[in-house]
């Protein structure tokens, strides 16, 4: 059967695509539908999307619908707009993580926009660390002095404890300074501690010369 999907998968007709809804549909098997959802997410077909958007709001297990997120995310005329209503639609903490992830890797300004929106909300714990974590991973001057300006209004020492993880991992001169401050002037002890180890993990010389002058 997984064969017979590979070689339909390779045909690009509309016929080849109608069978691939129909067993996707008629086949209860969890491998079958993973191969089904990757030989849909190969296809420009609009068609194929929508039944990729299907499967990712309505899918019958959490695992088929995050694939099919994935899939989506990996496509590059996906409907931005499409995934940033599913995200406000669902309660699921594993799907919005999924949504999160597709979010960090697209170039959309409104993605990147509904991600500073998570991690400045009232959402879950989780689903913030995470959106900061995303953020984090992109690195460019304009998302670090944003991240910097969310930990001087943040609160929740887990959340500060994310964005210095980001702080530590970034190459940007604002992020390895703003570790100093942390370190030097942070009311609490344990981030203090915490920033003097990223900095101590850091190759950047101004960290380096300022860990030895704290040492004096």
């Amino acid at each position: 059967r997984q064969y017979a999907i590979s070689f339909i998968g390779e045909m690009n007709d509309a016929a080849s695509l109608d069978e691939l809804i129909r067993i996707y549909d008629a086949d209860k098997t969890k491998e079958i539908r993973f191969q089904v959802i990757r030989a849909l997410a190969e296809r420009e077909d609009p068609r194929a999307r929508a039944k990729l958007f299907e499967i990712a709001r309505q899918g019958e297990t959490p695992e088929l619908r995050i694939e099919a997120i994935r899939r989506l995310g990996d496509h590059e005329r996906v409907s931005m707009d499409e995934l940033l209503q599913l995200y406000t639609s669902e309660t699921n903490l594993q799907i919005k993580q999924s949504l999160l992830r597709v979010f960090g890797d697209s170039n959309d300004p409104r993605a990147r926009a509904k991600l500073f929106e998570i991690a400045r909300s009232n959402d879950a714990i989780e689903l913030r660390s995470y959106a900061i974590r995303q953020l984090g991973e992109k690195d460019d001057e304009q998302t670090v002095d944003q991240l910097v300006s969310l930990y001087d209004s943040e609160q929740n020492p887990q959340l500060k404890m994310s964005l210095m993880r980001g702080f530590g991992d970034s190459k940007q001169k604002s992020a390895v300074r703003k570790l100093m401050t942390i370190a030097k002037n942070d009311p609490s002890v344990e981030l203090r501690k915490v920033a003097v180890r990223y900095l101590g993990e850091s190759k950047d010389p101004e960290a380096l010369k300022f860990l030895e002058d704290l040492l004096k």
